[in-house]
């Protein structure tokens, strides 16, 4: 049976200088299929993860002079790599991702992994909290949502881990439609917007609509404060929170709710956005130009 070898080529640049210049070395190595995706971890970026469409997940730990097999198993199954992400506040943190869904986590930059156990799902997000490297959200949609029976529990869950999944997930909220970590004064707020009758199945926003609020927990789903009722949908950007209202189902018509992210501002009620000009607002696209 054909196996096909992939090469790929890795230029990097070498500790030695000839002449006052810094000479590239090139390395060749061998995969069993293309290579879909390179991490560059560690304190200096000097490890490098990578999968290839095969699903396998390879580590170097010596700037990609040499790679190991990294094997990675969900009960007696070895996972087949599908995706890689590395969180923004710490190069030695790492996903990886199998076909089935089954997520793993590194805080050693691939050393070692361990098994994040979310819900049986069919899709999953993912979102690593802005400053806090072991903090992330996770949203599922339930195995329920594949039976497109009107009565089916079908739910999107959106869950939170302050310990990179090492303990059971806590449970923000269902019905979910979108999330995000706050910014500023309220990094370690989670916005989300949700359905208000979570005893039906979940229907799908495909259009503006009055049973879904836009709300926050600032104690990951004991408390949930309504922010903007009918809100649907939002934007959070460096200096703003921005919420797309819906006013008339039937017409479709929206109005810009806005809010600053200020500790001075915690309490206060979010605001109509000053347009000056009176629109049958039905969507927005929205640019922050705040930060130049």
């Amino acid at each position: 049976m054909w196996r096909l070898w992939i090469s790929l080529w890795l230029q990097l640049l070498s500790r030695c200088h000839v002449a006052g210049n810094v000479l590239p070395v090139v390395k060749k190595s061998h995969f069993d299929a293309p290579v879909v995706d390179i991490l560059w971890l560690g304190k200096d970026r000097e490890i490098v993860m990578l999968y290839t469409e095969r699903g396998t997940l390879h580590r170097s730990s010596d700037q990609a002079g040499t790679f190991e097999e990294t094997k990675l198993h969900s009960g007696q199954r070895q996972v087949h790599v599908v995706r890689l992400l590395m969180s923004p506040n710490s190069s030695f943190i790492a996903l990886a991702v199998g076909n089935r869904l089954e997520t793993f986590a590194t805080d050693d930059a691939g050393l070692s992994w361990h098994e994040i156990h979310h819900p049986n799902a069919i899709r999953l997000s993912f979102m690593f909290h802005p400053n806090r490297p072991e903090w992330a959200l996770l949203s599922a949609w339930t195995e329920d949502c594949r039976d497109a029976r009107p009565g089916s529990p079908c739910t999107h869950q959106l869950l939170v881990t302050r310990d990179l999944g090492r303990t059971a997930l806590e449970s923000v909220s269902r019905h979910v439609v979108q999330f995000s970590w706050g910014r500023g004064d309220f990094t370690d707020r989670i916005y989300f917007t949700h359905f208000r009758d979570k005893n039906t199945r979940q229907p799908m926003l495909s259009r503006w609509m009055e049973s879904v609020d836009f709300v926050s927990t600032d104690d990951f789903g004991k408390h949930v404060t309504t922010h903007v009722p009918r809100g649907n949908k939002f934007v959070v950007s460096e200096q703003f929170t921005l919420v797309a209202q819906c006013l008339d189902p039937q017409s479709q018509n929206v109005q810009l709710m806005v809010r600053k992210h200020s500790t001075a501002n915690r309490d206060q009620p979010f605001e109509k956005a000053f347009i000056p000009t009176n629109l049958a607002e039905k969507s927005y696209t929205v640019l922050d130009a705040s930060e130049g």
